[in-house]
């Protein structure tokens, strides 16, 4: 009886240790998807940021006949953004050619 009841304590203890060590995953896996949305979100904001500073440079130094005789001349692209929780950025080039 009493070899059942030691048996029993040292399972419970490495039961315990397990949880312990479960618990301390759970909390590495939290504190670094934490620090990846984080970054994603910061990283989102700097390039509206950018966006914003792009299109108002563009709009107040460059006058609109300039700007569009050299948007013609150019191959057209843009952005793309997919609606998923960390925004990729892929590149779609037109196949005309003006």
């Amino acid at each position: 009886m009493q070899e059942k009841a030691l048996l029993y304590e040292v399972t419970l203890s490495k039961l315990r240790e397990c949880s312990q060590v479960v618990e301390e995953l759970h909390q590495k896996v939290l504190d670094t998807l934490y620090d990846v949305i984080a970054d994603g979100i910061r990283n989102r904001q700097e390039m509206q940021q950018e966006i914003a500073e792009l299109r108002q440079n563009l709009s107040s130094k460059c006058p609109l006949k300039t700007f569009l005789s050299f948007a013609t001349s150019i191959r057209q692209c843009y952005w793309a953004f997919d609606e998923k929780p960390f925004h990729k950025h892929t590149w779609h080039h037109s196949k005309r050619r003006p």
